[in-house]
């Protein structure tokens, strides 16, 4: 027994395909619209029978990045977000803030003692890097 709806599904793939391959040459060739240059290479894997369908495909693929790029990275995005942010905190600070006790704090030798930020415990910091990079250096060796 022939299972046609196969046959004709078999059939259609290569119309398809056939199409893709012939019209293959005038798709390389559109432009594509950009504004920015995003750094990112993307790389597809394909036998030639599928190469017609993985360039279409890479070019929807490439203009869907483009758009969700420009929606959540755009200069405009950022700074709305940014905005946001800058407004919910201020929203969020307790009516009888006081700023410039706030600054003092943050500024104080306690606070940054307390969190690593002085300059004599970065410049341990740093020494210590510089000095296990050596010994795991000589220890390789």
């Amino acid at each position: 027994m022939v299972n046609i709806p196969y046959h004709v599904a078999r059939n259609q793939g290569k119309l398809i395909r056939s199409f893709y391959k012939s019209v293959l040459p005038q798709i390389a060739k559109i432009p594509i619209s950009q504004t920015q240059r995003v750094p990112i290479t993307v790389y597809a894997l394909s036998c030639e029978r599928d190469i017609p369908e993985q360039v279409a495909s890479l070019r929807s693929l490439g203009k869907l990045a483009r758009e969700a790029w420009e929606k959540w990275f755009s200069p405009d995005v950022i700074y709305i977000r940014m905005l946001n942010y800058i407004e919910s905190i201020y929203l969020e600070r307790d009516s009888n803030h006081d700023e410039k006790k706030y600054q003092e704090e943050w500024l104080s030798w306690k606070f940054q003692w307390e969190r690593g930020w002085t300059p004599l415990q970065r410049a341990t910091r740093v020494l210590r890097r510089q000095i296990s990079k050596i010994s795991i250096s000589k220890e390789k060796q």
